[in-house]
């Protein structure tokens, strides 16, 4: 055959089969020689040739086209190159007449059908060379469910039936080598996906002239999880007495011989094992006083039974341990025993004499520390106070237990004190430390450091809640006057340029955030030098105060009014809808600082030249809005004081030149370039010289 699946040779056994001549064979269609229902089952076969050179594959039946329906026996290969042959050669026997006598056999098949339909076991009949399933019983259906319309025909259902299919492959290959194979315990699963355990025997049989695999199986899971039940008792009870950190002893009532003993009760005797087993325990010198060997002795009666009884043990080094001893009899086999259970309760004895030193040192330290402690549950419920904390909130030492937190606190801070022990409740936070405000029993005001952290018990469950307080009223009074100090001006307390220009910058965030607008005022007492120069400093800085009063006075709660030095201020207005509402501020400030002011006896009237800069409008920067603000109040003391002027791009202009002019002549100066000129002036009527003019020159390069 060649690569187009067209005959290009055959043998005359080939024609002889086909019945046609090999000119009649040539080029015919190598698909339309066979049944048309094997056609796929052909084309597989040659693929597979194809994809392994050299390598024959087999059909073990191939229907043929012809008028006989014959069947061959056949086998694919596909041909090197450089042979000169075509690309795949096709040979076969033919076997129909052998598979027509197994026809004959038909009649003992249906006796094996009415054996394979009422077997209680599961039956299942598979062909062999496709794994297609073509019957089963009834008890194949009781075992897995399946019904007749999901396998009949189903050529993959063996497969995913196994919960290991390395043991239905190992099955499969033990039974390709011996022609019958079968497995103890294997897994299968039925339809609801539960595991089975059966047993399954395969062997191969032939049934209508076709090779198949006949699978029996048995259901045994009753009697597996029975076995593993077992199993699984005696592994438990195996571990229980090896691995006990209790030692286990066993004894024989009618000898009093050791029967077995567990490895810890070895380990906490110092004996090898050796010495111990198989010997009487009254034998032994194993028992520190005569209470305890009178209950060794009394552990041999038929009807012993102790619970939590206090012996003591001597072990091979003559160290006495305390024991808990519990005993129960027993029987294994025909033999009564005694199972007895002891129990080292030597550490017990010591922790709690440790946790009885550890309390005492505790107490100790509770009662006499010099920070307050209350100790509360976690509804806020204080059950013990400490002396401090009583000499602290003024209280005597057995009224805080039974007070809650809550009332310790004003009634604005108890939301915070009950979010802060829910996150330490519920694990947000492991420690809480916070400073606080708390409530004496005379109702004065105290300011603690308020250190909470939870204690947990043995089975890490909160037990408490530990707060530690200590009284840091002073600390935060003394921190509020430094505060003062490094942020407010001392004659005026208002904001001092540190602080004026920390809020400014505030300002300018905020506007830009939202988008919004702000002003900045500068202002400059008008001649308050003469007042300084006239009434005195003292009467200078009480009028500062009276007109920083006034200042406050005229702006909102939330604006910022500052002093930046002598006689100027700043006053800093948040979220102004327009210009005009910073111009109608500056008109009412201007309207109260004209009404007279009482100093040493006589009334004073003062006024005011403020500049007025729009935040972002005229800059973005603290700096640079101090000093357009700055222009704009030099142009309202230019416009005759007592007035307000905005800031203006003209202002920034003419300050430049001003600034550019002065230092020019500086410069001039210093380089003698200025030259003097006199020019007479004459009288016309007589042409006499009446007078001189005296002019500057600047020579400027």
């Amino acid at each position: 055959m060649d690569d187009d699946g067209k005959v290009r040779n055959a043998n005359p056994q080939a024609m002889q089969i086909f019945e046609q001549t090999l000119d009649e064979l040539i080029d015919m269609e190598v698909a339309s020689l066979v049944a048309s229902d094997e056609i796929f089952v052909l084309e597989e076969t040659i693929s597979r040739a194809i994809a392994s050179p050299g390598k024959p594959q087999k059909l073990n039946q191939l229907r043929l086209n012809n008028p006989d329906g014959s069947i061959l026996e056949a086998q694919v290969i596909s041909l090197a190159a450089g042979t000169g042959f075509a690309s795949v050669a096709i040979t076969g026997r033919e076997i129909t007449g052998y598979l027509q006598s197994i026809n004959r056999l038909r009649a003992s098949e249906a006796r094996f059908s009415r054996i394979f339909h009422s077997s209680p076991d599961a039956i299942l009949i598979l062909r062999n060379n496709d794994g297609t399933i073509i019957d089963f019983n009834a008890g194949f259906t009781k075992l897995l469910g399946y019904t007749r319309e999901q396998a009949i025909g189903n050529r993959n259902l063996l497969p995913h039936i196994w919960v290991d299919t390395n043991e239905c492959d190992r099955l499969n290959a033990v039974l390709e080598q011996n022609g019958e194979g079968s497995v103890h315990g294997a897994r299968l699963l039925d339809t609801s996906n539960h595991t089975l355990h059966v047993d399954i025997s395969l062997r191969y049989i032939e049934i209508e002239t076709e090779i198949c695999t006949l699978l029996t199986a048995r259901d045994i899971s009753d009697e597996v999880r029975a076995q593993e039940a077992l199993h699984e008792s005696e592994n438990k009870l195996s571990q229980v007495f090896t691995h006990s950190p209790d030692g286990v002893v066993i004894i024989r009532q009618r000898d009093g011989f050791i029967v077995d003993i567990n490895d810890a009760f070895v380990k906490s005797s110092g004996y090898r094992r050796s010495e111990l087993l198989n010997r009487p325990i009254t034998e032994l010198d194993a028992f520190g006083d005569d209470g305890s060997r009178a209950a060794a002795r009394n552990l041999l009666s038929r009807e012993s039974s102790h619970t939590n009884l206090e012996v003591t043990f001597r072990t091979r080094t003559g160290t006495l341990i305390p024991f808990l001893l519990s005993a129960t009899s027993i029987r294994l086999g025909n033999e009564a025993c005694t199972l007895c259970i002891a129990r080292d309760i030597g550490m017990q004895r010591l922790t709690k004499e440790r946790l009885r030193e550890s309390e005492i040192r505790f107490r100790g330290t509770f009662e006499n520390a010099l920070v307050g402690i209350l100790l509360a549950n976690i509804d806020g419920q204080i059950f013990e106070a400490n002396l401090f904390a009583s000499v602290l909130l003024d209280y005597r030492h057995d009224k805080l237990p039974g007070m809650r937190l809550a009332d310790l606190v004003p009634g604005e801070d108890r939301v915070f004190l009950k979010e802060t022990l829910e996150r330490l409740i519920h694990g947000t936070d492991t420690t809480s430390r916070s400073e606080r405000r708390m409530i004496r029993k005379d109702g004065m005001e105290i300011w603690t450091t308020f250190h909470a952290v939870i204690q947990r018990n043995e089975d890490s469950d909160i037990a408490y809640v530990i707060i530690q307080i200590v009284d840091i009223t002073e600390m935060r009074n003394s921190q509020k006057r430094m505060e003062r100090l490094a942020f407010y001006d001392t004659l005026t307390g208002l904001a001092n340029r540190t602080l004026f220009q920390e809020r400014l910058l505030h300002a300018i965030e905020h506007a830009r955030r939202r988008n919004a607008s702000g002003a900045l005022m500068y202002l400059d007492l008008d001649r308050f030098k003469r007042v300084n120069d006239t009434l005195g400093h003292e009467a200078g800085d009480q009028l500062l105060k009276v007109v920083s009063q006034r200042l406050q006075d005229r702006v909102r709660k939330e604006d910022t009014v500052g002093r930046s030095g002598g006689d100027e201020f700043t006053i800093l207005l948040h979220e102004i809808a327009s210009p005009s509402d910073a111009g109608f501020v500056a008109e009412k400030i201007l309207q109260r600082l004209l009404e007279p002011i009482n100093l040493s006896a006589q009334p004073l009237v003062v006024t005011t030249s403020i500049g007025i800069t729009i935040v972002p409008t005229d800059g973005t920067a603290p700096n640079e809005l101090m000093k357009t603000a700055d222009l704009a109040m030099f142009r309202a003391k230019e416009r005759g004081r007592n007035n307000y002027q905005f800031y203006s791009e003209e202002m920034n202009t003419n300050a430049s030149s001003r600034l550019r002019m002065e230092y020019e002549i500086r410069t001039a100066l210093i380089n003698n370039e200025f030259e003097l000129f006199y020019q007479p002036k004459v009288r016309l009527t007589d042409q006499r010289i009446v007078g001189m003019e005296c002019l500057i020159r600047w020579d400027h390069p």
